[in-house]
């Protein structure tokens, strides 16, 4: 049996690529970049080297100066070296990643965390217009023709990867639909501020 980490590369790095979408945005795939791939798979190869669910933590869809460049999620460079991950990337910081890992040292530091807790994304590629990072809801004609993607992404990465069917945390505005997605009767949590890391430990 494949470990949580294996199979989540096979799903980042063979997740589909939309070939055309609305109002002139563009998807890519940082996982199929040299440099982001190979961080990613440390990063598996560190924390998920087993084969246990994990609750999910899910946000939106990637940005390209965080999960875009080191390809994990909610981690620009700053936030993976402190993860035992040191890389030559630029060091900048991304807000979604100061924020997560904030909660991280919250609970403990990324060891623990990782031990139970998965973050991802609905939508796992990264989506620019202009060059500047977009969100699938920013527009109506985007969220409808990305809409099945995104269900078979959460599929997939409950199915496949190895996800907890009972419980999810939502970052962002994404609780609506997510427990009904996961299975009937699941619940989802939202982490509202990271001086609240009660509502992600009662989550395991």
């Amino acid at each position: 049996m494949s470990t949580f980490g294996a199979r989540l590369l096979h799903f980042l790095t063979s997740f589909p690529l939309p070939e055309t979408l609305p109002d002139n945005v563009l998807a890519f795939s940082p996982y199929l970049e040299v440099a982001p791939q190979a961080l990613l798979t440390q990063f598996a190869g560190r924390y998920y080297a087993d084969h246990r669910p994990r609750v999910a933590l899910l946000g939106i869809n990637p940005g390209r100066l965080g999960n875009g460049r080191t390809g994990v999620a909610f981690t620009d460079p700053v936030a993976l070296t402190s993860c035992g991950i040191p890389n030559a990337l630029p060091q900048q910081r991304e807000p979604s990643s100061q924020f997560i890992h904030e909660v991280i040292r919250a609970l403990g530091g990324p060891a623990g965390f990782f031990d139970s807790f998965f973050l991802g994304s609905l939508y796992p590629l990264v989506l620019l217009r202009e060059g500047r990072n977009y969100n699938y809801y920013d527009s109506p004609a985007l969220t409808a023709a990305l809409a099945p993607a995104i269900r078979l992404s959460l599929q997939l990465q409950v199915h496949d990867v190895g996800l907890r069917r009972d419980v999810a945390i939502c970052s962002g505005p994404t609780q609506r639909g997510i427990p009904h997605a996961v299975e009937p009767g699941a619940k989802a949590i939202r982490p509202d501020s990271y001086s609240r890391p009660p509502a992600l430990s009662d989550a395991i």
